[in-house]
């Protein structure tokens, strides 16, 4: 049996080793020209972890991340909640900061330990063709800009939020919330912190987490520095960012041009199927949660996990039980894109009147049971 994946990230490599392993041909196309993507990280919970460890991928990317026990929320330098993985009932009780470009490459380099193809970059997805009512080919332009056609049993679109493959299924989105704007960025800057720092402030929620060879952080666009960002201004936007986080003086300095920052709109989203004959939707291409969720990428390796047990066997009913799976998967996803959009609103408090809410909901934090039942949602396990 054939498989052929548009997107070559987290959610594509991770089926594709998935589908290699279950003795599938895996074909996998890449649109970026190479396996390189900064200006990011990503938090992998319990739940990824766990996919990971199935994909026997979870030792390399250990060492390749930062290993961490604990989310602190503050107030300036006053320390308002904690959160500690240690209180998880889970075989994995920590989270890993990792570059989204250290963990395709752990990817990559089991896909190819299992027998499997790298991924085949510079593949602009341009259409989806069907042959007699199923889902068979792929055009693609390359580099040079020739087009060329792929084919397989099972078409999988893993291509991210804007994918091609879903618009050219015919499948609508179902949108949650307007677009939000943050300001993401990695710095070889360390500030001897081993948390996942969030500084809370009106409207914003702004993060500082460690990786190996720096610092990530994000940044909330505010009224406060919408001026600084429209005019793509480093000095003005470091003004308000070095108040806004501890050690933030120092990592707005290590920013020397705009294209060191990552400008995002954030928005919510899920489609409103994941399948058609012969193709199905994974990871962002089928929805995507806010990032104060930070589930993101572990639920695209949930995806990758539950397609590999739908069709790996490649028996006769796979079709139908692709069809099954994808409803679970739909399901998740929406419970926990609408979990996202409370995280972000109680966090973010963009507006006065939820400010008291997230008060509440810190203090909340500090009563044992609420908050092993909110760090098992936020681990992806409870």
């Amino acid at each position: 049996m054939r498989a052929l994946i548009a997107g070559g990230s987290i959610a594509g490599l991770a089926a594709a080793c998935r589908l290699t392993e279950a003795g599938w041909d895996v074909r996998v196309l890449e649109v970026r020209r190479d396996a390189e993507e900064g200006g990011r990280a990503i938090m992998l919970q319990p739940n990824g972890l766990r996919a990971l460890e199935l994909l026997g991928v979870l030792e390399p990317v250990r060492s390749r991340g930062s290993v961490l026990s604990r989310v602190s929320f503050y107030l300036g330098e006053k320390l308002l909640s904690r959160l500690d993985y240690s209180e998880l009932r889970h075989p994995h009780r920590y989270a890993v900061e990792i570059r989204p470009q250290a963990l395709r490459r752990a990817l990559t380099e089991r896909l190819i330990e299992l027998g499997g193809q790298a991924p085949e970059f510079g593949c602009r997805v341009v259409s989806v063709e069907a042959s007699e009512g199923t889902i068979r080919r792929l055009g693609f332009e390359d580099q040079a800009g020739r087009t060329h056609e792929a084919s397989g049993d099972l078409v999988i679109g893993a291509d991210g939020p804007a994918s091609t493959v879903r618009t050219g299924l015919g499948i609508h989105c179902r949108y949650l919330a307007a677009p939000e704007p943050y300001l993401l960025g990695t710095v070889s800057v360390e500030t001897g912190v081993d948390e996942v720092a969030i500084y809370c402030g009106p409207a914003y929620a702004d993060g500082v987490v460690p990786l190996p060879d720096g610092t990530y952080f994000w940044d909330r666009v505010t009224a406060e520095n919408r001026d600084a960002v429209t005019n793509r201004d480093p000095a003005g936007w470091g003004a308000v960012f070095s108040g806004r986080v501890a050690n933030g003086q120092r990592l707005a300095e290590a920013i020397k041009s705009w294209g060191q920052l990552t400008l995002v709109e954030v928005r919510p989203f899920w489609a409103r199927s994941r399948t058609a004959a012969g193709a199905i939707l994974i990871g962002d291409a089928a929805g995507a949660v806010h990032p104060h969720a930070a589930q993101g990428a572990n639920l695209a390796l949930e995806d990758a996990i539950a397609l590999g047990e739908a069709v790996g066997a490649a028996r006769a009913d796979y079709p139908d039980r692709l069809r099954r799976m994808a409803r679970r998967r739909e399901r998740r996803l929406r419970q926990y894109v609408l979990w996202s959009l409370l995280a972000a609103r109680t966090y973010d408090a963009p507006r006065p009147w939820m400010r008291p809410m997230r008060r509440a909901s810190l203090a909340w934090n500090r009563v044992g049971p609420v908050r092993r039942r909110l760090m098992a949602r936020g681990a992806g396990i409870g």
